[in-house]
This record gives structure tokens, sequence and C-alpha cells, in this order.
């Protein structure tokens, strides 16, 4: 297996409040890879890794099955959520709604929205391809690529 390293640092003094480290979470065919694999294909990715800041919570996906929330303030585990297929990019925030991409698995990736709170999903949706960055939110409109070279603007309606 391998490790993840989280941290929360001072934005002051650069001083380390805490760390910790998480076994990746990986299971199936997907849970075959071996370290070295999973490395070289995730620095494929556009995007995947970079925290999400909302309110206490330190929100984490690491390109893995898991998407992991730490309390900012001490690194404990507010809650996680595991997918059937790794979570291909960063959340990103709109609202009280955050969104991401899982893999595709036989060509279909999927767009998911979830609380921020718990990891609650509200929706899904397929689309074709793995999602290479993280959703960008303008206004209505949820904006992403995939790559299978398609361009997806998408609305939420309320």
């Amino acid at each position: 297996g391998w490790e993840h390293y989280f941290a929360g640092i001072d934005l002051y003094s650069g001083e380390i409040l805490w760390e910790r480290t998480d076994l990746a979470f990986l299971t199936g065919e997907i849970g075959l890879l071996t370290a070295r694999d999973y490395l070289l294909k995730n620095a494929l990715l556009l995007d995947y890794g970079a925290p999400l800041v909302w309110r206490n919570q330190v929100i984490y996906a690491m390109g893995d099955q898991l998407l992991r929330s730490y309390r900012a303030g001490d690194g404990e585990i507010m809650w996680q959520r595991s997918y059937d297929s790794p979570v291909s990019t960063a959340p990103t925030l709109a609202g009280d709604r955050i969104y991401f991409g899982l893999e595709a698995m036989d060509g279909v990736g999927r767009l998911v929205c979830a609380s921020p709170t718990d990891g609650r999903i509200f929706w899904d949706i397929e689309v074709e391809g793995t999602i290479l960055n993280t959703p960008v939110i303008a206004g209505p409109w949820i904006i992403f690529g995939t790559d299978e070279g398609l361009f997806y603007v998408m609305e939420e309606l309320f």
C-alpha cells in the first residue's frame, strides 16, 4: 500500500499545527495497481489533490476512492466518503455544495455534487470520459473537460 500525508500549517508562523498519514483506498481491479502505477496514473491527471477549505474543514481528494474531510484546527477526521471509482479532480465549492469528478470506468465518468457538511451526495451525472479539471462554477453553469476531448457546460436548475 501507500500513504497520503496531510498537514495543517499556521498561515503566519509557518508552524506545523498537525500532521497525519492515511492509507490510500483502492478496491477491486483498481486496488491491484502498484504504488508506482498509481503515482504514474495520477501524475498524468491535470488536477487532483488540492485541498478545499470550507468553514472549519479541509476537504481532500487524493486520487484514490475517498473524499476526506479533516477539522482544520487539529486534523481530526470529520467525515469521509468512498466511491466505486477514484476521485479524478480536486473538489470545488459553490454555495453549500461541492463538485468533483470520478474516474471513468468503461468509458463512463461522473460529475458529483455533494454536501461539504457530511459528504452526502445530492446528485451525480454520467459523462463521457474522466473529468480532468476541477469543475469551474460560473453563475448557474458548471464547466469541465474530459480525457475524451469533450468540454461540458452544464446548468444546475434549482
